[in-house]
């Protein structure tokens, strides 16, 4: 029974970050989710896009709005979003990120032109209405700027009923685009969010407007959304070529658009339910989730570094849990001191199983030891650490936020490897201050474990491998400080 509590914490540790990882490869992929349609939907309700060239060609006629927080502009033809460029997000180059794919068009209207008599750069200090009007059949379309949102409004009034089509989708702004199509998704948003992945959309999918509050698509870090007054109609998703159709018999039109970032208090302010996008784990982590990210901005408010609130989180975490991990660090002591009288019971009962497990519960009972506190520590803080994995994984926060010296960017991996190898080298360091693995299986653990997790952290986002990596220092002084409390306890 010798190194049994550093066996369990080793298992626990290893179940943990298996179940992550399985989480966030496999349980985390959204899969295709298919509404039951409330009413039938005639086919001939949304025509389908067959053209997989860019819906908008020539673009010599544009307008430019620019706003405190994006630069957007406006093709005349369809009257459609051509691009949209968000001033406090940049590339990995440092441009700001351009929502809108080279060739697409959000909120495109087919075989329309406008004219705009104004001037074509805007620049937004107060509310803006731009008015476009199609001479043709005078339909008209308003746009509604606000310097202090990434809410648009827009309005389209005509003589008979039109298409809205948003094609080409987001553009990926992040440099794996691996992990850009895990999270890309057309949304529905009924009573609960529905996700259909892009990638695995094989076929046309057609939804009523009865039930929606909004419907859009999102990459990563970013949502393009509409949000329709109307009740009446249909929305069509395909993946080939991209698109969005919003179809309505109303001649008037009216909704808002969100283009921007999956930021959980922007999204909150705007209201509507935006903010369900937002992930935050399933329902018995989310309190944690939202209470780290509330905890996690709160700090940011006064200290700059999200590198070094990471720290001090760590440090905080340490603190709280500081009495459990000393009593669990006390009692496996006392399990190993109970190790000769376990032995013992061992060759006595080594041929009655039960009875040796009631002379054992029996012993551990007189000397009021836990055989488990080990992994209580674990299990306890457990809903923690899933929750802080689930927002540093996805937080907005963390994307292009920079720490100390070579670390750039905490939402990506350690270009160098080096915050992994030093959190592997910190495990061992850690185990060997515990120094309760003694027999040869507890010291394979011992050194198996840390390579193990250094293995999987290769490619984990810095900020979650700092985090990991500040919390193992931090435990090796919390082991030193406990054992030389225990001895002036003793």
């Amino acid at each position: 029974m010798e190194g049994t509590g550093t066996k369990n914490i080793l298992i626990a540790t290893v179940l943990i970050f298996l179940f992550l990882v399985i989480w966030q490869l496999f349980i985390f992929k959204p899969k295709v989710q298919q509404t039951p349609e409330k009413r039938p939907v005639e086919e001939k309700a949304v025509p389908t896009v067959t053209t997989e060239r860019p819906l908008i060609e020539g673009l010599d006629s544009t307008i430019f709005v620019e706003t405190p927080l994006y630069i957007a502009k406006i093709s005349k033809k369809g009257g459609a979003i051509v691009s949209f460029h968000l001033k406090k997000y940049k590339t990995s180059e440092g441009n700001p990120v351009n929502l809108v794919k080279k060739g697409g068009a959000l909120l495109y209207s087919p075989d329309k032109f406008f004219e705009f008599a104004g001037s074509d750069t805007i620049k937004v200090d107060q509310i803006v209405e731009l008015v476009l009007t199609d001479t043709v059949d005078s339909t008209i379309k308003r746009y509604v700027f606000d310097p202090s949102s990434m809410l648009v409004g827009l309005t389209v009034e005509s003589k008979k009923p039109s298409l809205l089509v948003s094609a080409g989708g987001l553009n990926f702004t992040e440099k794996s685009r691996k992990e850009e199509e895990r999270y890309y998704s057309f949304l529905l948003k009924n009573d609960k969010l529905k996700k259909i992945s892009i990638k695995k959309l094989k076929e046309i999918k057609k939804y009523p407007l009865d039930n929606l509050r909004w419907f859009g698509v999102r990459t990563k870090y970013f949502l393009f959304a509409t949000i329709p007054t109307t009740k009446e109609g249909v929305v069509e998703f395909q993946s080939k070529p991209e698109a969005i159709t919003f179809s309505t018999p109303a001649l008037k039109k009216e909704f808002k658009v969100y283009v921007g970032p999956i930021d959980y208090f922007i999204l909150k302010k705007i209201g509507y339910d935006l903010s369900s996008v937002y992930e935050f784990g399933f329902f018995l982590i989310r309190p944690f989730s939202m209470g780290i990210l509330f905890l996690l901005r709160f700090l940011h408010s006064f200290i700059p570094n999200y590198g070094w609130i990471l720290v001090i989180f760590a440090l905080m975490m340490k603190i709280v849990f500081f009495p459990l991990s000393r009593k669990s660090i006390s009692s496996m002591k006392r399990m190993q001191e109970l190790k000769p009288k376990i032995d013992a019971l061992q060759k006595i009962y080594k041929n009655d199983p039960q009875k040796l497990q009631k002379e054992m519960m029996e012993l551990y009972k007189k000397y009021k030891v836990n055989p488990f506190s080990g992994c209580l520590t674990l299990i306890v803080q457990l809903p923690i650490f899933w929750a802080l994995y689930q927002i540093l994984r996805t937080t907005i926060d963390l994307r292009g936020a920079p720490f100390i010296f070579w670390i750039k960017d905490l939402s990506a991996k350690d270009p160098y490897y080096i915050l992994p190898i030093l959190m592997g080298l910190t495990s061992i360091l850690l185990s060997r201050v515990q120094g309760t693995a003694k027999d040869p299986q507890s010291k394979m653990f011992a050194y198996f474990m840390p390579i193990f997790l250094t293995l999987i952290f290769l490619s984990f986002p810095s900020g979650i491998v700092l985090y990991w990596l500040t919390f193992n220092v931090l435990g090796v002084l919390e082991m030193l400080l406990i054992k030389r409390l225990e001895v002036r306890h003793d």
